[in-house]
């Protein structure tokens, strides 16, 4: 071949470029190219898997960018290392700054010994031809974009003339699509876009002899396409991972501060156990230093243990809970020896990729350990970046105002598709929508991945900076893992923060001293029948309606149950769920083969977790510990199909090779398959159960508490209401907000949760802070007066307050003080002090004048007031308002299901949450939580019902709900038949 594309766009240069990077790479190894480059504009976004899917198609890969500022337009791209870095250093400039034409010429020019430059702009190849050599300054000559004056040009200056189709579409006629996607990033018409500067007909992947013939009169074009080819570097991104040393150490210091760190937290974590354990623990712990060690990752645990110290609270989860050495750091707190945790799927001898240790903190401590990172290695690190391509949806909407069509109809239409009527204009907009999809929109910010490098970030990757401030480089966490990039998750999670407040309150209030590091309450003999009974509403992990749903069909307490359960309800291995309760409440099997009993005992004869794949696919089909796990990766990944029948094939051979039947293979293999879905690995699934049990054991022994904490961290599956509800369930009181005793927060006390300040709508966060900060310095309000005097609220906000019976213990021990005096108080100050009164005799300013006629609110004023100003109920219950309806005959509860299975009943319910889904037909059912005095109780309304009645759920509410009661497995729904609405007009 004696030519090759050096100037080509995929879906990664930002609304410029069309083609996958499959397509691409296809493209040139059918048409027998031995070198391909990949020039996205402004940025190496699709990079490391340019490479490595060139490698795939035995393509020598050529890494470069396309930078196009408002006045100048260059391709670079890069012959070594030093220029990669180069390139790197200069996007990051220009995301961080900008750059003008001058600058950005002067910074080019510093690359001349590590780059190759191209391009039609002639003002700046004179400028850089001062410096660069001729072998690697070249004039872009493209047809449809180059003149017979340009020929005459170059050939005059003596430039070499350099042949590129400038791609950015697979193949001819697609131009208007990339005209489209223009329109759609310069938030344009089509009318309005214009792209002649730029792009032409012919800038698409064209065969051989299209491109020799668009040349075949300047020859020496084509061939300085392979002159600069053979100048590139090939060999990026090896296996060398890029990684700070802690503290500066060496590999061997690193090693020895590692071992001797676990050494000493031995005695912390397994003081109490039995010589026999602590043997296993020493052996485990050795293995384990062994390959860390001999990998050279012993920095990389000090430097996560270091970020973890930041925080007393956290939850390291992922398959690094399988690690002992992570758990004697504090990084994680599930026991690997105990709980039979894999260390191979984490780490083992053959692992070239990086260890990824993913850790939870408590949403509101999250950014202090990021800004601790940044602060600490300030310019070597940065997060990792999520890509937002155009899907189906956004696509279809990003099209549709290109058209010109209103937001309103934009919106009813996508949101209703398929199942709407369009016309032809909108049968267009959804065919383009089609073309454009997948295409990368912009970055924006991964939840918690973190890279931190031994040099300046930006020698690494492109830095961008994302809109609140942080800097993000352009890959993603797959490309940053290719990249040798090592990223650390540091995520933010609520439940974390509702466990830590939850202890902070019942160490305050009883005195105790639980340690989150030290809590581990599994066997709990309270906890393990509130997991058995799934009566875990606020309970994290577990508090869904289907979760706790599942909980009641298992009838466990077992940690090593619940682990499962955790697993068992996600995609992979959903539809095993009722085969396990059932095995768990004993019903006998055998597994698939002896040879697997070792490995799926533990699960009942069923996969569940990732690292089964591996572990079934080596004792099996003697697969390796690599292969396995290659195995189970390329289960998740969206083209797998080539890939997955080679490990197919080695399967079933190495399966009949031990003289295992093809009938058992085939059902291995079949389960096997179902991990294509989401699912989790044993370590991350019993971290995430630990903090189950945690919580299970708070909301069991400290129900005001949790529900405080639950309900003042905003997360959790529910409204607030719904968990005021639940603490009631629980025999807490909820008190109204008070000015005297209220927190921003909710806060537990015993047998009682006070309302936080937060819950009351429209006080600014000032006054709230201001009442709090008053009342600890200058102690309590002794009157409306003095509160009003002392934090100085709006009227609004006064009167506000006095609704929501803020000024409760302004009324004295005995309440002689009427509600609606302590109102009058408000008004009589604000009429004062606009000087409303000043006409009125001295005397009339007294509010005893109005005292006789003062008539104090009934309950249901109040009720009312709660609705309006603190969105729901919270100091009253519904049940109190809709008692007569639960008192009568014909109204059963929600906690007699079972012993009301298969009958006809009515119930009073609140509504809770609701979850659509389609049956096999394509029609809508709905699943629905109630819940009344008693329990939470599950509904199925089936798609006849749910026609029915969706408009009455719509609204919310409380309900009179008829149906029939129905078993599965052990838990109780109700399928409902009838739905009656109660009006809201207690006021």
């Amino acid at each position: 071949m004696n030519h090759c594309q050096l100037h080509v766009h995929s879906v990664y240069s930002p609304m410029r470029g069309l083609s996958s990077l499959e397509s691409l790479c296809e493209k040139a190894f059918k048409l027998g190219h031995d070198h391909l480059a990949l020039t996205d504009t402004n940025g190496l976004y699709g990079i490391p898997h340019f490479v490595n899917l060139a490698r795939e198609y035995g393509l020598i890969p050529i890494i470069g960018c396309e930078l196009v500022l408002e006045d100048l337009r260059l391709v670079i791209l890069c012959r070594n290392l030093d220029g990669f870095k180069q390139l790197t250093r200069l996007l990051t400039k220009y995301h961080q700054h900008g750059l003008g034409r001058v600058a950005c010429l002067k910074f080019v020019k510093e690359m001349s010994e590590n780059v190759i430059v191209f391009t039609d702009d002639k003002e700046a190849l004179l400028f850089l031809q001062k410096i660069f050599k001729k072998e690697v300054l070249f004039f872009e000559v493209t047809k449809g974009m180059t003149t017979h004056r340009d020929i005459l040009w170059f050939k005059e200056q003596q430039i070499k003339p350099l042949a590129t189709s400038r791609v950015h579409m697979p193949k001819k006629g697609e131009d208007f699509y990339y005209r489209l996607l223009r329109a759609i990033d310069e938030n344009s018409t089509l009318e309005e876009i214009d792209t002649s500067g730029e792009h032409s007909s012919y800038c698409y992947f064209p065969t051989n002899s299209e491109f020799k013939k668009w040349f075949e009169l300047i020859p020496e074009a084509l061939e300085s396409t392979l002159t600069v080819a053979r100048l590139c570097r090939s060999d990026w991104f090896g296996n060398k991972l890029i990684f700070p040393s802690f503290k500066g150490m060496t590999l061997e210091e690193a090693s020895l501060a590692l071992r001797q760190k676990c050494l000493d937290q031995l005695d912390w974590r397994y003081g109490e156990v039995d010589c026999e354990t602590l043997e296993k623990v020493q052996e485990r712990l050795s293995y384990e230093l062994s390959i860390i060690e001999g990998k050279g990752f012993s920095n990389y645990f000090l430097v996560v243990d270091e970020f973890v110290s930041q925080s007393g609270i956290n939850c390291g989860r992922g398959s690094g809970a399988a690690s002992i050495v992570c758990y004697l750091l504090g990084i994680t707190h599930v026991d690997p020896i105990k709980h039979n945790l894999f260390f191979e799927r984490f780490l083992n001898e053959f692992r070239v990729d990086p260890p990824d240790i993913d850790v939870d903190f408590p949403w509101d401590e999250r950014d202090d350990i990021l800004d601790y990172v940044f602060e600490k290695y300030a310019g070597r690190a940065a997060m990792v970046a999520n890509h937002n391509f155009l899907r189906d949806r956004s696509a279809i909407r990003e099209v549709a105002k290109v058209y010109g069509i209103k937001e309103d109809e934009i919106s009813y239409i996508t949101n209703r598709l398929p199942r709407v009527e369009i016309d032809s204009t909108w049968r267009q907009i959804i065919t383009h929508a089609l073309k454009i999809e997948g295409c990368l929109r912009h970055l924006s910010v991964h939840c918690g991945g973190v890279v931190v490098t031994p040099g300046p970030i930006e020698d690494y990757a492109p830095v961008e900076w994302a809109a609140k401030g942080v800097p993000v480089i352009q890959w993603e966490k797959d490309q940053t893992e290719i990249a040798g990039l090592v990223k650390i998750d540091l995520l933010g999670n609520r439940s974390l923060a509702v466990v830590r407040d939850a202890l902070n309150m019942a160490n305050r209030n009883y005195q105790k001293n639980y340690d989150y590091r030290l809590f581990n309450p599994v066997d709990d003999p309270k906890t393990k029948e509130m997991m058995k009974l799934g009566t875990t509403m606020g309970v994290f992990y577990v508090e869904s309606p289907g979760t706790r749903l599942y909980l009641q069909k298992q009838r466990s307490g077992e940690f090593e149950h619940n682990t499962i359960a955790g697993s068992v309800i996600r995609p992979a291995a959903r539809r095993f769920a009722n085969i396990i309760a059932e095995r768990i409440n004993g019903k006998p099997f055998e597994h698939f083969h002896p040879i697997l009993k070792p490995i799926l005992d533990e699960t009942f004869g069923v996969l569940i977790y990732q690292e089964q794949v591996t572990q079934v696919a080596m004792v099996m089909a003697d697969f390796d510990v690599i292969e396995g796990n290659d195995l189970r990766k390329v289960l998740g990944k969206k083209h797998k199909e080539k890939k997955l029948k080679d490990y197919k094939d080695k399967f079933f051979q190495g399966a009949f090779d031990k003289g295992i039947d093809k009938k058992v293979v085939d059902d291995v293999w079949a389960m096997i398959l179902s991990f294509a879905g989401y699912s989790f690995c044993k370590p991350h699934s019993a971290s995430y159960c630990l903090v189950s049990y945690k919580a299970a054991y708070l909301k069991t022994h400290y129900p005001a508490e949790f529900m405080a904490a639950v309900i003042s961290n905003q997360g959790g599956f529910y409204n607030s209401t719904a968990y005021l509800e639940e603490a009631r369930r629980f025999g807490v009181e909820i008190l109204p907000p008070d000015i005297n005793h209220s927190e921003n927060h909710y806060v537990g006390f015993k047998n009682y949760i006070r309302t936080g300040l937060m819950q009351v709508k429209g006080i600014r966060t000032k006054t709230i802070e201001k009442i709090i900060f008053e009342r600890r310095e200058n102690g309590l309000f002794l009157d409306v007066a003095d509160f009003l005097k002392r934090v100085e609220p709006t009227f609004e906000e006064a009167r506000t307050l006095a609704k929501a019976r803020a000024y409760t213990s302004l009324r004295g021990e005995n309440k002689e003080t009427a509600l609606v005096e302590l109102m009058w108080e408000v008004y009589f100050h604000f009429a004062e002090k606009k000087g409303f009164l000043q006409h009125l005799p001295e005397s009339d300013h007294q509010l005893e004048k109005v005292k006789p006629k003062m008539r104090e609110y009934d309950s249901l004023q109040l009720v009312d007031w709660e609705f309006e100003h603190m969105g729901g109920f919270v100091s009253f219950s519904s049940w109190q308002l809709y008692r007569h309806i639960l008192e009568r005959d014909d109204v059963v509860r929600g906690i007699d299901f079972p012993v009301l299975k298969d009958k006809h009943v009515r119930l009073f319910g609140d509504f809770i949450t609701s979850k659509a889904t389609r049956t096999k037909k394509g029609d809508t059912m709905l699943f629905v939580s109630f819940s009344d005095d008693s329990a939470v109780y599950e509904t199925v309304f089936f798609p006849e019902a749910y026609y029915a009645f969706r408009d009455l759920l719509f609204l919310g509410g409380a309900f009179l709900v008829e149906g029939q009661v129905q078993e599965d497995f052990g838990s109780f729904v109700l399928q409902v038949t009838n739905l009656q609405r109660f009006a809201q007009n207690w006021a």
